[in-house]
């Protein structure tokens, strides 16, 4: 038998281990070493490093999208290109995320950098939507600029001749910028100012007065009430065409008119806030006013002030003043008419003796409507609430007692057109001066009736 030095070096191992207890000897590093030698592996490691990163850039490179063109009608258009519309509108893309469409006559220069998008103005309109998450949009014009935090927005400049100098332009024209706001909101710097304008909103800047309105939108939150939950705010500059106890109502600049009613303090147990009210009585019909605004679940009034002077667009004709100071007293009832016709002297109804000022909740069973449809008579069954404003003395002195209540805005007229002869209600009132109870609020449930 042939000797095997190291088959016999083995055996005698295990024998040694077996018969003698022997620790046998640790192999594991001299094992590693001859399976993973140090300088192989630098050798061939370091070049598949290097490859691998050199993969990954590539693919990164090859695949992550650049940064879009400007693309008008679909097709690459250089920075700085002026693009002007004659008969037909065209689409602009900027970075993928602003579309601007040009109305016929409308001229544009394409400004702006990566994810800082912009375009001039020069002339027409133009309608913009734009994603604000991957990017800002500014529309720059000679009267201000129109920066996004919303989503659609048109803006026109309108240039008119002129014989006398205007302003925006020395060259005898008349350069306004009309902005109107179907979502979201923008913002306007115009004249050291800066405007938010909300969707529902326009808004007109410059032409032949400096002075700019900001009208309030149609759209109300049901619900939410409180200056925190505002969707929109501004103030509007007009002409008090009628008031009521706690009410007034403008014609702004931009010839829309609106009712406001002051905003409100103290809660559920509160009312309309004192030093509005006062504001309001100091003003009359025919005066030239500015007041802060904003619009919740309602239209709130913030404050109003008479501005000094008053220029024959702006101020109310004679017509419009007599029929605010009919409003301002509040409408006629079925039974002053009825006493007018038969020669009644007392033209006032007397009120129900300790219910003068009173303002709270009650309840009741409806009676009739009038005529017109803006008030209703109740028959009172219980005094629900009083809030804090309340000043009677004897609220209960109404129950079992018919009244008459009038609404004060649009939304209280839609209301009363819904009631029927026999409903049970219940129903915010107040008594004003006039010696008449009015709606003072309407239910969430109540509004929804009417669809606000």
């Amino acid at each position: 038998m042939k000797l095997n030095p190291n088959r016999d070096r083995l055996v005698d191992q295990l024998l040694r281990e077996v018969l003698g207890n022997e620790t046998p000897p640790d192999v594991a590093d001299r094992v590693l070493r001859k399976a993973y030698p140090r300088r192989k592996v630098i050798f061939w490691a370091a070049p598949a490093a290097a490859a691998a990163v050199l993969l990954i850039v590539g693919a990164w490179l090859a695949f992550s999208p650049r940064y879009p063109l400007p693309l008008l009608d679909g097709k690459p258009i250089e920075r700085e290109a002026v693009v002007s519309t004659h008969e037909k509108a065209r689409d602009l893309i900027l970075g993928g995320y602003a579309h601007v469409a040009l109305q016929p006559e409308a001229s544009i220069r394409i400004k702006g950098s990566q994810k800082d998008e912009r375009i001039a103005l020069e002339k027409g309109k133009v309608t913009c939507r734009v994603n604000r998450e991957q990017g800002r949009f500014t529309v720059e014009t000679t009267l201000g600029n129109v920066w996004v935090t919303g989503t659609e927005f048109s803006v026109e400049l309108i240039d008119k001749k002129g014989e006398e100098e205007m302003i925006g332009n020395k060259a005898g024209r008349a350069l306004a910028l009309a902005i109107i706001v179907t979502a979201g909101t923008v913002q306007v710097d115009y004249e050291g100012s800066r405007y938010a304008i909300s969707a529902g909103q326009s808004q007109v800047f410059g032409g032949e007065r400096k002075e700019v309105s900001q009208d309030p939108p149609k759209k109300r939150t049901p619900g939410k009430d409180g200056e925190k939950n505002a969707i929109a705010k501004g103030t509007v500059i007009g002409t008090v065409v009628a008031k009521g106890d706690s009410s007034i109502t403008i014609r702004s600049l931009n010839g829309n008119k609106d009712e406001y009613i002051p905003e409100w303090e103290g809660g559920n147990t509160g009312g309309p806030k004192k030093s509005v009210v006062r504001q309001i009585k100091a003003v009359k019909v025919g005066d030239k006013v500015r007041a802060q605004w904003y619009v919740n679940d309602h239209l709130r009034l913030k404050s109003v002030e008479r501005i000094e002077g008053e220029s024959k667009e702006d101020g109310a004709t004679e017509k419009s003043r007599e029929e605010g100071k009919k409003e301002e007293k509040g409408a006629v009832t079925k039974k002053d008419a009825d006493d007018d016709d038969n020669g009644d002297d007392d033209d006032d109804e007397k009120p129900i003796a300790g219910t003068e000022g009173f303002s709270g909740k009650v309840s009741g069973t409806v009676q009739s409507k009038d005529e017109n449809g803006d008030s209703f008579t109740l028959k009172v069954k219980d005094i629900l609430k009083t809030w804090k404003g309340n000043k009677a003395k004897n609220p209960k002195a109404m129950v079992g007692e018919t009244i008459e209540i009038e609404g004060i805005n649009e939304n209280h007229l839609l209301w009363i057109k819904t009631l029927k002869e026999g409903d049970a209600i219940e129903i915010e009132i107040r008594y004003n001066e006039e010696n008449d109870f009015q709606i003072l609020e309407l239910s969430e449930s109540q509004r929804k009736t009417i669809g606000k």
